[in-house]
């Protein structure tokens, strides 16, 4: 049976980016996630702190180094202006950087989704989910941003963990109410949380956007130029 062809260019573009550096990224994954997950259960052991440290350090940690070598890679291969040439290519330079931190994010979402199970659902669960699916598509446009601009991966890198840091106010809150003193449903937040969370997704979604579509826009300047 044939696999649909999204699939097979995601596929594709997963061994482009992450290459030879696979088990390195899955071996500090997993113990990001462990260590995570201690610190969460040695902590007050709520959503809250799974959130962020079985889930959204791990995201912040390896979305970064996964993607700093999005114009790297061409450029030591000297292939750069080809892939600047074509619209196609462009498309798999964006597709590569969406797919390591769509895979995080999918990870995340299983973590919090078991850790609402397992908490007889005590925790509006769409607000972690939002919040981290606006985190990777942060790191992603940014990631492709500072590519288009940037030349060498250590300094997309560290322009990528830069904006992740000026938007630290809305990147590490708005996923999750504290019990104590929200009121909550088993969806959606509920109370004054309610503003902070939309109002942390908006701003990390838009931002998104915005990086994404200059990174866009400059790469296709770019391809007309070739």
């Amino acid at each position: 049976m044939n696999r649909p062809a999204l699939l097979d260019r995601a596929l594709l573009a997963l061994r482009v980016q992450v290459g030879e550096r696979t088990a390195l990224l899955v071996a500090a994954d997993l113990l990001l996630l462990g260590q995570g997950t201690l610190a969460a259960l040695l902590g007050r052991g709520d959503a809250a702190d799974f959130y962020l440290f079985a889930v959204l350090l791990p995201m912040l940690a390896l979305g970064p180094p996964a993607l700093s070598e999005l114009v790297s890679l061409e450029s030591r291969a000297g292939t750069l202006d080809l892939t600047l040439s074509f619209a196609s290519r462009i498309s798999l330079l964006a597709l590569r950087a969406a797919v390591p931190t769509a895979l995080l994010c999918l990870q995340g979402w299983l973590v919090m989704l078991f850790v609402w199970w397992s908490e007889d659902f005590s925790f509006p669960i769409l607000g972690p989910l939002l919040h981290l699916l606006a985190v990777a598509f942060l790191i992603a446009a940014a990631s492709l941003f500072w590519a288009a601009h940037l030349r060498t991966a250590g300094s997309v890198w560290v322009s990528v963990l830069l904006t992740l840091a000026l938007l630290g106010r809305w990147v590490f809150r708005g996923a999750v109410p504290d019990r104590l003193g929200s009121v909550s449903r088993a969806f959606w937040p509920a109370g004054d949380f309610v503003w902070t969370s939309v109002g942390s997704v908006s701003v990390l979604a838009g931002a998104a956007a915005l990086l994404f579509a200059y990174a866009w826009r400059r790469l296709r300047q770019s391809s007309m130029l070739s």
